[in-house]
């Protein structure tokens, strides 16, 4: 957990439940977790797993600008019981939660809200189960993942999450490293991984990498592969891009039809 000072101040455990103490509060969950079971809505109670930023204002205003709230990363390697006072879903341009997705494209979220002294976690007890490494395994491979967790501790999150949950594969280390590499993309171009455009800026800040959905990885390789990928029809409109951008690939007789 980041900002501990200020979680002191805003969250208060009694027995096993955290408490909000601060002014409004909210977490904005992307509305395919409700597909993929990574979110479950249980009555008034979500259950979530527990990697996701938190939003909190100390005062009361008209309207709550991102800029004036407090940011909390929580990094729970299980799912959580979450009790908001409200739930609502919005509809938001990517860029206005995150800086690093795609400019003006269109997310759907599910937004809870918090208010002072609302039940915020249930139950804190971290409680086993395999079923919380295949919902993180599902974040990562559909692309949301919140970037706050830096690029060089991804990898060792994942495996700390296998451990906590008692779930052992018969891996190398490196083995996972790879597909970390392989979803994390420079945002500026998502045809290069970050792990390069660390190479070429040392200075780049470990959370400013793009999670890609791993169907989408094959459209930003080359023109061949883009018309394999999940959506054929997108994977055409980056071909064109690509050779209209004089991007450098390998040559197949696609190229040449493209041209």
């Amino acid at each position: 957990m980041e900002n501990n000072n200020d979680f002191d101040l805003l969250f208060k455990h009694i027995d096993d439940s955290l408490i909000y103490k601060g002014v409004y509060g909210k977490i904005l969950i992307p509305s395919s977790y409700l597909h993929k079971n990574i979110t479950v809505m249980i009555n008034e109670e979500v259950e979530t797993f527990g990697v996701f930023k938190f939003l909190s204002w100390d005062k009361p205003y008209e309207k709550y600008l991102l800029k004036d709230a407090s940011e909390f990363l929580f990094t729970i390697p299980t799912k959580i019981r979450l009790c908001p006072k409200m739930i609502s879903k919005i509809t938001l341009d990517s860029s206005e939660y995150n800086s690093d997705t795609d400019i003006n494209k269109k997310e759907s979220y599910i937004e809870l809200i918090f208010d002072f002294d609302s039940i915020f976690i249930k139950n804190t007890t971290v409680v086993q189960d395999s079923d919380n490494v295949s919902a993180l395994l599902d974040m990562l491979l559909s692309g949301f993942f919140p970037s706050e967790i830096g690029y060089d501790k991804i990898t060792d999150y994942w495996i700390e999450t296998l451990r906590v949950n008692g779930v052992h594969i018969e891996a190398p280390y490196s083995v996972f490293d790879l597909l970390i590499q392989q979803i994390c993309r420079d945002p500026s171009d998502r045809s290069r991984l970050f792990k390069d455009a660390i190479k070429k800026n040392s200075n780049i800040s470990m959370n400013k990498y793009s999670i890609m959905k791993i169907t989408d990885i094959p459209r930003h390789t080359n023109s061949f592969s883009a018309i394999a990928s999940g959506d054929p029809n997108m994977g055409i409109m980056t071909s064109i891009s690509r050779q209209r951008a004089g991007k450098t690939e390998p040559n197949t007789p696609l190229e040449d039809t493209i041209k």
